[in-house]
């Protein structure tokens, strides 16, 4: 499978990369069953979704034996300092980890950012200072928010749901992640086979893009 470097983080990631929530609800077996069928298609971006026990503990027993070879990104809704913490601790422990390539804010009502009151994004600092993550990410549906998280240069990824039909605007902010030095990785809506085949074709036409498809979805097993 084609790869690309994620910017500024020098991951070298698939171009295409799975979203893995939906491990809740098969069995540990099953589990690494599916992974071992993406990791056999050359995938090796995993996005673990939002914070939930049972499917990082899955995922942990799924990746045992390698997860040097796997790029992990895990996503968190802002609360507070202590839920994060409490958070990133078990996500580590439940993945047999030491480390997760990429934690990613989501969705977020304003841009977070280093010295802010909530202290939030102090945290990911002091936690990637610990080697606890390497990577700071966003995910957002807000153009505005898009175009600010790149001209501010906190984050090292921007996660958004861009598409053939996207605006200028958006495109624009797609365009401009290489120049940012960030790295730009697509949520797809949910499309028929050919509609996700064509947008696929539409998302390649932009460099070292990577599209998170969920494991559920027939399109990346073509």
């Amino acid at each position: 499978m084609e790869q690309v470097t994620l910017g500024r983080t020098g991951l070298i990631a698939s171009r295409i990369g799975l979203e893995l929530s939906q491990l809740r609800t098969l069995s540990f077996a099953a589990s690494r069953a599916a992974l071992d069928e993406a990791i056999g298609r050359g995938i090796n971006f995993f996005d673990l979704g939002l914070p939930d026990r049972e499917t990082q503990k899955r995922i942990g027993h799924a990746i045992a034996g390698r997860r040097q070879d796997l790029i992990l990104a895990g996503s968190f809704v802002p609360s507070t300092k202590q839920q994060l913490e409490e958070d990133l601790k078990w996500m580590l422990r439940d993945l047999k980890t030491d480390y997760i390539d990429l934690l990613q804010i989501h969705d977020p009502d304003y841009i977070l950012r280093p010295g802010e009151a909530s202290g939030l994004f102090d945290v990911l600092l002091d936690a990637k200072k610990a080697g606890y993550i390497r990577h700071i990410g966003l995910t957002t549906g807000d153009p505005v928010m898009a175009m600010n998280a790149l001209e501010y240069g906190w984050y090292d990824t921007l996660q958004y749901p861009w598409n053939s039909a996207s605006e200028e605007e958006e495109l624009m902010v797609l365009s401009l992640c290489q120049e940012a030095e960030v790295g730009s990785i697509n949520v797809p809506m949910e499309w028929s086979e050919e509609e996700a085949a064509r947008e696929d074709a539409f998302l390649q036409t932009f460099p070292d893009h990577l599209t998170l498809w969920m494991l559920q979805d027939q399109h990346w097993r073509n």
